[in-house]
């Protein structure tokens, strides 16, 4: 299973060629997907500012995916490396470290335009002696 970014999600619904391209490939190859909830709410958040027309095609999507969980153990691990980027001098930001830790908790992979998520995995960080590592799938 591969969770899927706010980036991502975004691109698809606008039917960016290599997006939708990746995400068919992804799912002939027998990936499912999912989101993060806090990927849900910036891109219901935006679509409601921004375009609520879009509100409709945005469930759509949300409805076909998976949504994990976002419980205490995620918002343990994203504290974790939220501060651990901001001691390293590269802060990656609350939602960020929010979907990587609730991917990283659900070990999936994450598909994401965002270098963040590769510097997260540059920080070393030791979470209850495991080493934090997500597989970042990226597109460009």
């Amino acid at each position: 299973m591969v969770c899927i970014d706010t980036n991502i999600v975004i691109d698809f619904l606008k039917g960016r060629k290599s997006v939708t391209k990746k995400i068919f490939s992804l799912d002939s190859e027998g990936y499912e997907f999912a989101v993060s909830p806090i990927t849900v709410y910036e891109v219901l958040f935006g679509s409601w500012f921004y375009n609520s027309k879009e509100i409709p095609k945005v469930e759509q999507f949300f409805d076909s995916v998976t949504v994990l969980d976002f419980n205490y153990e995620c918002a343990s691990v994203a504290s974790v490396i939220h501060s651990s980027s901001m001691r390293s001098g590269c802060d990656i930001g609350v939602m960020d470290s929010l979907i990587a830790a609730t991917a990283w908790i659900h070990d999936k992979h994450i598909l994401t335009n965002d270098d963040h998520f590769n510097v997260i995995n540059s920080l070393g960080i030791e979470i209850e002696n495991k080493q934090f590592s997500l597989e970042v799938i990226t597109i460009k």
